[in-house]
């Protein structure tokens, strides 16, 4: 690991991890009473785009971004905080 880190700070690699929930996609299937248990696990009681997930992707490729290092971004619309 020490090893790993030395790398990584000294050719200034950045790494950040994306943990995303459930995306709107054909992967999950299309069993509509799933989807909406689904759906309703999620803050907004609807799935995410995947533009959304998209969106911090780019964010995280910025200079705005520069700060954020050995982290990983929850895109799950509060999944797991607010499961219940």
């Amino acid at each position: 690991m020490a090893v790993q880190c030395y790398f990584k700070k000294r050719y200034g690699i950045r790494v950040v991890g994306i943990a995303p929930g459930f995306i709107e996609t054909p992967i999950i299937g299309d069993d509509k009473e799933f989807l909406e248990k689904l759906a309703n696990q999620h803050m907004r009681k609807k799935l995410i785009q995947p533009e959304k997930v998209a969106d911090v992707v780019t964010f995280l490729f910025s200079a705005n971004a520069d700060a954020i290092n050995g982290k990983v971004i929850p895109v799950d619309d509060g999944f797991l905080s607010f499961k219940g």
